[in-house]
């Protein structure tokens, strides 16, 4: 259904109009002819028939409340990236070397969520550590919730961290 302005001579009218198919065909039916476009727009009666009809349609309420400026804004987090990097992360065995490797070392925070965070942030767009402390704000990482800006290793250690668990695990891996 839609609506449709029907010229009649000089006049216009306002009419609400449904589809149907007749076999390979659509044809149109008029369901009510409301009146003339003029007198609408002069009453601003067009207004108070959309918000009206609006009640029962979940989308325009939306609108119209968006509109109105009484729409509460809500914020929204992406997961996509965090969700297939975090498996990624957790089957090569990565989160576990960290959290070995941090054992005893008295962090206050959990080093390994920062350390993915500014991988993550890596892969997923480029840019220094205070431009991964912004774009953690947009994303939502199990245990990152808290890191502050000055937690985040600086994009060179967080890039270099594989090499440095290399050279640790052959420090402390027992020769043959």
């Amino acid at each position: 259904m839609f609506f449709r302005i029907k010229p009649a001579g000089e006049r216009r009218y306002l009419q609400i109009v449904e589809n149907s198919r007749d076999g390979a065909r659509t044809v149109q039916r008029v369901l009510a002819t409301l009146g003339r476009v003029e007198d609408f727009e002069a009453n601003g009666k067009l207004d108070a028939l959309l918000r009206s009809g609006a009640r029962f349609s979940e989308t325009a309420m939306l609108l119209s409340s968006l509109q109105a400026g009484t729409l509460e804004a809500s914020t929204s987090v992406r997961i996509g990236a965090p969700m297939i990097f975090g498996r990624l992360w957790e089957q090569t065995g990565c989160r576990k070397v960290i959290e070995q490797l941090a054992t005893g070392r008295g962090f206050g925070f959990s080093i390994e969520r920062a350390v993915f965070a500014s991988v993550l942030h890596r892969l997923v767009v480029s840019g220094s550590d205070r431009a991964c402390d912004k774009w953690l704000g947009a994303y939502h990482i199990d245990g990152a919730d808290g890191l502050e800006l000055h937690q985040l290793p600086w994009p060179g250690w967080a890039r270099n961290w594989p090499i440095r668990v290399a050279q640790h695990a052959r420090r402390v891996a027992p020769r043959t």
